[in-house]
């Protein structure tokens, strides 16, 4: 269990975080960022040690067993629209700093918001932007991450790993030392069980379940971080942060397949991927040469 007290006192952050809603249970946390948009702020965090209806794109179910995951949403009041697209792309783009730091190999970011190890998922996002009387109010992230997830069900085996799976792996050149934090072995970051938490949030045992598991609270605190920086690049310097987009897009630079989500009964495209521009579109050339630009709720893609 995230211990957010803990949380709060080691945010690096300058605002990202700074009003924490922390719910034991809940159908959807961007649900409930919607619903209770008046109680907050930019940069408001909602969590929720456990979600029963986690959804993703195309409102596809995210599994996600108690506890042993992440599922947060993030609350933005962003000062343009321009470029809102470009938002999508930064939770998985911070969690792939962070991992990619440690020494995992294989990351990549699959249009329009997942994270992938490999073949197989890590995280997706739920991005949805509200509007009051046609005017815009605020973007909402929902990031899901696969942390101490140890068993799938059988139909998401094969294209879904946690970072507790990834850890018996041998395709990763995993740093050791660096590690060391980010594993329930130190009393002060890691997580616990419900039965551990006194009133003022803090361990009183640990529990034997959650030792050498990921502590979700360290990796809350260095996403956040990330994050934070990479909204900071989307103000000032959209380009350079589409660019690193672009380092890490599956497809970027090749040929793929285009399927345009409003004509489901067409056959797929094949174009060449030209990677985001500054705004979150993907830019394609297809095969009259001309260059098209499509946004997430337009288009998927898949390498030929």
């Amino acid at each position: 269990m995230i211990q957010t007290q803990v949380l709060k006192q080691h945010l690096n952050t300058d605002w990202l975080g700074s009003h924490l809603v922390e719910l034991d249970k809940i159908d959807s946390t961007n649900n409930y960022a919607k619903a209770h948009a008046s109680e907050l702020r930019h940069g408001s965090v909602i969590l929720a040690h456990e979600q029963l209806k986690g959804r993703g794109q195309a409102q596809k179910y995210w599994h996600s067993t108690a506890l042993q995951n992440i599922h947060i949403s993030i609350y933005l009041k962003p000062t343009r629209e321009e470029g809102l697209h470009l938002l999508t792309f930064i939770p998985a783009l911070s969690i792939l700093t962070l991992l990619k730091n440690l020494g995992f190999t294989g990351l990549a970011i699959k249009w329009p918001n997942d994270l992938y190890v490999y073949d197989k998922k890590l995280s997706g996002v739920l991005t949805e932007n509200t509007y009051q009387g046609g005017r815009f109010q605020s973007t909402i992230l929902g990031v899901g991450w696969n942390v101490n997830e140890e068993h799938f069900p059988s139909e998401l085996t094969e294209s879904a790993t946690s970072l507790i799976q990834e850890l018996q792996s041998e395709q990763h050149s995993l740093d050791r030392d660096q590690l060391q934090k980010y594993l329930d072995r130190s009393p002060k970051l890691m997580d616990t069980s419900p039965t551990s938490i006194v009133g003022d949030g803090s361990s009183v045992k640990e529990d034997s379940q959650t030792r050498n598991k990921w502590s979700k609270t360290q990796l809350l605190i260095d996403f956040l971080a990330h994050f934070e920086q990479y909204y900071s690049l989307w103000e000032n310097e959209p380009k350079s942060l589409a660019k690193q987009v672009n380092q890490h897009l599956i497809g970027y630079g090749k040929q793929v397949l285009l399927l345009r989500l409003d004509q489901p009964n067409t056959h797929a495209e094949s174009v060449k991927c030209l990677g985001l521009d500054e705004s979150g579109g993907l830019r394609v050339l297809d095969k009259e040469m001309e260059v098209n630009t499509f946004t997430y709720e337009q288009i998927r893609i898949k390498p030929e």
